[in-house]
């Protein structure tokens, strides 16, 4: 029997991830090693090669939880002859790839048949999909649990029945296990709109309701409940990241950068700017039309996002909030195509615009160029196979950890190197000591070219070489004119041409005495 084209058709979009799924893995797996290894992505790699007790030791000193580690160095574990940065991203685009599955199951079902084969094929093709699915960070993990545990907790404050409280309680407590930033979130937004409803009903049966997660939470959490309070702790009491001297303009530019990477992806080409800035309106016109229609997750989903922006805000430099906030993606795509009913072929032409746009960008991300976040490719590997070459009788290496993350430059340095992580007051007072020491002649320090740290802590370390120290500083990743014009506007003091500066610095002068 003959099967027409157009019946064909009518049928996958009856059944999209026959398609989507293919496509979705295609992208997500190939050439996985193409991109260097991200200073973040050394610190996964690091964590799971720790024998099972170091690494909840390590852990509980961070602020991190340990279920994704858990996961990762049972998933390395596996008897797999690849590259262990290749087979740990595998893992986080099957975490994708199950979210994908999932998100359409529980969310897209009440989507008619066009408006669910957009929502698709957006998702599909989203360039922050394809960089977060390429990473090997627990992003895609918190994805999925976000997900599972907003479904799970709407159906418990729809009708209470002791499994659905177990079933959200259950969810709620694996994502604080995975990151805590989207399990505070998530479970805060349930927790305040259901105290909302409590204070617009007077009914006070459902302030039990509000409780009962929280027990239950509190129970299945207890093994790591001091180690989360101490965490929380940490948060709260450090310095708030700033790459800006002002913080409603570095919270500007963490929205706005979020706002272009859930929308159109962090690997522009220059043409592909004023595209974007073209669409813009008429996305948040979709957005703000999705919205108007109060879909009754709305509340749960926006509370969530201003506790996770704020968090994140707080924590880590505006170029990276998009990343904490990639658990919020579903529902800002679902807003975006609810948004289009009533505008049925305005709504139809933005979103081919905008797959336009994703077109561009995973072309971008695959020449690895155009990014907007310059951290993703920084070559570390280059950048220590210059000093093993040039830097033969070097003791010691200091790389920046705190406006930039050069951890992974460590991993193929001469054994017995003696390496400084500058991340904090304590370690630039380590580098800044080696300084006056006649027994260091060379030094190498890999820094960000911005320092953006809350004392200047690379610039410090820098000047104090630069009184008996001959510098000979390489770059790495050149900004482009569009980034050079963006430091302009964000007020940056300097403006340098490159992301990335190595320097070799050798004494050519005794240390005073004393």
């Amino acid at each position: 029997m003959r099967v027409r084209p157009a019946e064909l058709v009518g049928w996958l979009v009856r059944h999209p991830l026959l398609v989507c799924l293919p496509a979705q893995a295609g992208l997500l797996f190939f050439d996985l090693g193409r991109l260097p290894v991200w200073g973040d992505e050394q610190a996964s790699l690091d964590r799971s090669a720790l024998p099972l007790g170091e690494l909840v030791r390590a852990l509980g000193a961070n602020v991190h939880p340990p279920l994704y580690f858990l996961l990762l160095k049972l998933w390395l574990g596996l008897p797999w002859a690849a590259d262990r940065i290749v087979r740990a991203r595998t893992l986080s685009g099957l975490f994708l790839l199950v979210a994908t599955v999932v998100v359409d199951a529980c969310w897209l079902r009440g989507l008619d048949t066009r408006r669910r084969a957009w929502f698709l094929a957006l998702w599909t093709l989203s360039p922050a999909l394809l960089l977060y699915g390429r990473i090997a960070r627990s992003y895609t993990l918190q994805l999925l649990l976000a997900s599972v545990t907003l479904y799970a907790g709407r159906r418990y404050t729809r009708r209470f029945s002791l499994l659905a409280l177990l079933a959200y309680a259950g969810a709620a407590s694996v994502l604080l296990y995975t990151h805590y930033l989207p399990g505070i979130s998530v479970v805060a937004a349930v927790a305040l709109a259901e105290l909302w409803q409590v204070m617009r009903e007077r009914d006070g049966w459902r302030l039990l309701r509000v409780a009962a997660p929280f027990v239950v939470i509190a129970v299945v959490f207890v093994a790591w409940s001091s180690r989360f309070t101490a965490a929380v702790v940490r948060v709260i009491g450090t310095t708030p990241y700033r790459t800006n001297g002002n913080a409603w303009v570095d919270a500007v530019a963490a929205l706005g950068f979020a706002f272009v990477s859930l929308t159109f992806g962090e690997t522009l080409w220059s043409w592909m700017i004023a595209v974007v800035v073209v669409l813009a309106p008429a996305v948040i016109v979709l957005l703000a039309r999705g919205a108007r229609q109060a879909p009754d997750w709305l509340a749960y989903v926006l509370l969530a996002a201003l506790i996770g922006f704020v968090g994140a805000r707080h924590w880590v430099s505006f170029a990276f909030v998009a990343a904490r906030l990639l658990f919020l993606l579903p529902f800002y795509l679902l807003l975006l195509v609810q948004g289009s009913r009533r505008w049925e072929r305005a709504g139809m032409a933005v979103f081919a615009a905008m797959l336009a746009v994703y077109a561009g960008a995973i072309g971008a991300y695959f020449d690895q160029a155009g990014f907007l976040n310059k951290a993703y490719v920084i070559p570390s590997a280059e950048i220590s196979r210059i000093i093993r070459q040039r830097g033969a009788d070097a003791s010691v290496v200091i790389l920046d950890h705190h406006s930039t993350s050069l951890r992974a430059v460590a991993r193929d340095l001469p054994p017995g190197t003696r390496t400084i992580l500058l991340a904090d007051r304590q370690s630039a007072d380590d580098a800044v000591r080696l300084a006056a020491r006649n027994d260091v002649a060379v030094v190498w320090f890999a820094r960000s070219a911005h320092d953006s740290s809350p004392e200047h802590w690379s610039d410090q370390v820098e000047a104090a070489f630069a009184s008996r120290f001959s510098v000979h500083r390489t770059g790495f990743v050149p900004y482009s004119g569009f980034d050079r014009f963006m430091m302009t506007v964000a007020g940056w003091p300097t403006r340098p041409t490159h992301v990335i500066e190595l320097l070799e610095m050798r004494a050519v002068a005794p240390a005073p005495p004393g």
